[in-house]
């Protein structure tokens, strides 16, 4: 599942597909969240910071929704015991986010593709390519 299929998608319209897709959640977007926490999720309700970016957002929640579909439900603030779980969430949502085929297709350039270029083309922050490139690379799948 590629969200981001078509140049220039429309960020607020593939979130809110998303939140369709995974309607056995209740979304808030929430105006007091610490900056740095980008979302949260606890029981079946997703906690999204709302000052940031779209971009941001759209990766948030689909690690928040990793959690729930690759996790123990367990208390997962204390980031030091569960931190497994917070990498396997987030190879999770790289995997819905980007999928290997996605990467895969500049391999076959003859012009190296730099990382940021990759990112503008899928329309994702350059962290999350960054992140689903290595996992892909160490998973031996590109």
């Amino acid at each position: 599942m590629n969200l981001l299929s078509q140049k220039g998608s429309d960020y607020l319209n593939v979130i809110e597909k998303i939140m369709s897709e995974y309607d056995e959640f209740n979304y808030v977007f929430h105006q007091n969240m610490p900056q740095k926490l980008h979302g949260l999720i606890d029981g079946t309700t997703i906690y999204i910071n709302d000052h940031i970016s779209d971009k941001q957002k759209l990766s948030a929640i689909m690690e928040e929704v990793g959690h729930y579909k690759t996790s123990s439900h367990s208390d997962i603030t204390d980031y030091k015991i569960n931190a497994k779980d917070e990498a396997v969430a987030r190879r999770w949502s790289y995997g819905q986010l980007i999928p290997v085929d996605s990467i895969a297709r500049y391999q076959d350039r003859e012009d190296a593709v730099l990382v940021y270029e990759i990112a503008e083309d899928l329309e994702l922050p350059e962290t999350i390519v960054e992140s689903a490139i290595y996992m892909y690379k160490v998973k031996g799948m590109i």
